[in-house]
């Protein structure tokens, strides 16, 4: 059959009967033609492979054993028969060509040619019919090729982002172009509000991007109610929608498809207006589900990284709030420092001073004792002030009697009495009686006490005086 003659071409031909195309392109000359080109595609069938094969023996120095001559010669005749069924069914077909250029010239056309041409007839209709389903097989093909592109690079870009807005938009690209849908939408799924969340949409609409719905309100509740795709093929006939159609959404037909993480729903895609006016099918949805699961991983990644930078955030907000806190219990601390120091400062001052008013004292009660044995004690007895006549009584220092008790110097079974004197000059009655010290100076032992209060600016006091 010539080169630029189809098998739909021959079949027209054959249906029709149009001896003038079958005059102009089938002439002797062009059989022969033919028949020569047949014949020499025969010769480099057999003969080309042949050769080569023996040559490579030849070459390496390979030793064939009998059943590798015999499979060889029974490959070479395979071969041979198989050129001559088709040099066979070449034949008939030039035949049947000739005997209907002879019939458009008015000569009969035998019976068996007519049967021919029904045959051919069949065999042309069985050709056109393979070729449709080729190309619809090669369409789908082509189909499941951009399909699986389109996974990958979406595999790709969920690889390089971490950021779920960025993500998701790029899903809703991918998932519109797998599908052919020219309207889509994604919006992000706040369950505690129940309200959505527009992440982005294609074309741009009147809803800005980051504007929130209600749940409710949206058919899109039956999806996040089941966690399952909801495809829709007449919006308005449809009983979990029933609304009606807005043309720039071009077909009633729509789909939804839940987007998850784990086991979480974050988001749905919502995808209309499918090219050629078409509906969606169970297989956009079973694409668009590999898809999604594909990037659910690389979704949860990037929701786990957007939570740790906002902890992280937060931390770093924190620290400073600590480090600003710090800085201030330090200022408070240098402060409390100074204080501390000018507090110490002056408590040596008071000190001093109290030591002066005390020694101050104790030269007023010597000159007014006239060097009598006498102590300065308050209400329990504590001796805070004493005569240079005590102490020689006493036989002790200054240290050791200032601050201790002046019982600790009387006999025992003087203790109540004393203490019931002690109350009693308190209270402002001048008292006169006698004690028995426990370490008399010289011979003496036996003294008489005179107790008598003093009041001065801040305080009480009582003298002692023993003679």
């Amino acid at each position: 059959m010539p080169r630029n003659l189809s098998i739909r071409t021959f079949y027209e031909v054959v249906k029709d009967g149009a001896p003038m195309l079958f005059q102009s392109r089938f002439s002797k000359e062009h059989h022969r033609g033919l028949i020569y080109r047949f014949n020499v595609i025969g010769v480099l069938t057999i003969f080309l492979p042949v050769f080569i094969v023996s040559y490579i023996i030849y070459d390496a120095n390979i030793s064939l054993d009998y059943s590798h001559l015999v499979i060889l010669a029974m490959t070479l005749l395979l071969m041979l028969a198989g050129l001559t069924i088709l040099r066979y069914v070449f034949d008939s077909v030039l035949a049947v060509v000739d005997m209907l250029r002879k019939s458009s010239a008015g000569d009969a056309v035998p019976l068996a040619i007519k049967q021919d041409v029904s045959e051919m007839k069949e065999i042309s209709a069985s050709f056109s019919r393979l070729m449709d389903r080729l190309e619809k097989t090669t369409e789908d093909l082509d189909r499941r090729v951009f399909e699986l592109d389109a996974i990958g690079e979406l595999t790709d870009i969920a690889r390089k982002t971490l950021h779920v807005e960025e993500l998701l938009k790029a899903v809703l690209e991918k998932a519109m172009a797998v599908v052919q849908a020219k309207v889509g939408s994604v919006f992000t799924v706040d369950a505690d509000s129940k309200r959505l969340r527009l992440v982005a949409s294609i074309p741009e609409g009147a809803l800005p991007n980051g504007s929130y719905i209600n749940i409710d309100e949206s058919a899109l509740k039956h999806v996040i109610e089941n966690r399952k795709p909801m495809i829709v093929q007449d919006i308005e006939t449809d009983p979990r929608t029933q609304k009606p159609n807005d043309p720039k959404y071009g077909s009633p037909s729509f789909l939804s498809m839940p987007v998850f993480t784990d086991h979480s729903m974050i988001a749905v895609l919502n995808l209309a207006d499918k090219g050629s006016c078409a509906l969606f099918e169970e297989h956009d949805e079973r694409v668009l589900s590999i898809m999604l699961g594909e990037v659910g991983f690389a979704l949860e990644n990037a929701i786990l990284h957007s939570k740790i930078r906002e902890q992280l955030d937060e931390i770093m907000l924190k620290n400073r709030a600590l480090e600003q806190e710090i800085t201030e219990r330090k200022r408070i601390e240098e402060n409390l420092q100074k204080v501390n120091i000018e507090i110490k400062d002056a408590n040596d001052k008071l000190t001093a001073a109290y030591e002066w008013m005390r020694e101050s004292r104790d030269r007023l009660l010597k000159h007014q004792g006239k060097e009598e044995i006498g102590f300065i004690v308050d209400r329990e007895g504590k001796i805070d002030g004493i005569t240079e006549r005590a102490l020689e009584c006493t036989g002790k220092s200054r240290v050791e009697l200032i601050g201790h008790n002046i019982m600790d110097f009387i006999d025992e079974t003087c203790h109540e009495e004393f203490k019931s004197e002690l109350r009693q000059a308190w209270m402002g009655m001048t008292r006169n009686f006698q004690v028995v010290m426990m370490q008399p100076y010289e011979s003496e032992k036996i003294f008489e006490v005179t107790l008598t209060r003093l009041t001065s600016e801040s305080r009480r006091s009582l003298l002692v005086v023993l003679r």
